[in-house]
């Protein structure tokens, strides 16, 4: 009895894998990372390119229209606050992602420019995708925005202070983050 229950279930399994790779289709595949619901916020790193280097809002300013930047992670310091980043779902499946501290988004100012935070819900673009790095799924992601397709939120440089913007995606070292 065990061997047939075994079997239908095999067989329920294989259909069930086949169904999804034929809904999926070629080509269609793209994991997404969650961030994890069990936080308020998170830090936002690069891994491959300055892991110790943080998307921070440069002295906590709480002004409209501040261009963040890439400093020194320090998120969970007493002085983190700037570096801190919390994930609200939206109808398009991304995230409006801000700072608990200023309540402000992260906006991008257009193609290659650089990105400031903003008040959320006021500015096109701030909805993004956590979209896996298919070399290393859950290790790391791009941060694609919703709004403007194949466009990823990118580090300058991996020195301090430097600027954050938004460009198109190429998988690149200094466009891979990762949740800290």
């Amino acid at each position: 009895m065990r061997r047939i229950i075994s079997r239908i279930a095999a067989v329920v399994s294989a259909c069930l894998l086949m169904l999804g790779i034929v809904v999926a289709g070629p080509g269609s595949a793209q994991a997404t990372v969650t961030p994890p619901p069990d936080v308020d916020w998170a830090e936002l790193y690069l891994p491959m390119f300055n892991p110790t280097g943080c998307l921070d809002v440069p002295s906590g300013s709480k002004s409209s229209g501040t261009a963040l930047q890439i400093f020194h992670c320090h998120g969970y310091a007493a002085n983190g606050a700037p570096q801190r980043w919390s994930f609200s779902p939206m109808f398009t499946g991304g995230y409006e992602i801000w700072n608990p501290n200023t309540l402000l988004c992260i906006t991008p100012t257009g193609s290659g420019s650089r990105v400031e935070e903003r008040f959320c819900g006021a500015f096109a673009g701030q909805d993004w995708n956590l979209v896996d790095d298919p070399r290393a799924p859950g290790a790391r992601f791009q941060l694609v925005n919703v709004t403007f397709p194949n466009m990823c939120l990118v580090a300058g440089s991996a020195s301090n202070n430097a600027t954050v913007r938004m460009t198109t995606c190429s998988q690149a070292n200094n466009d891979m983050w990762a949740l800290g």
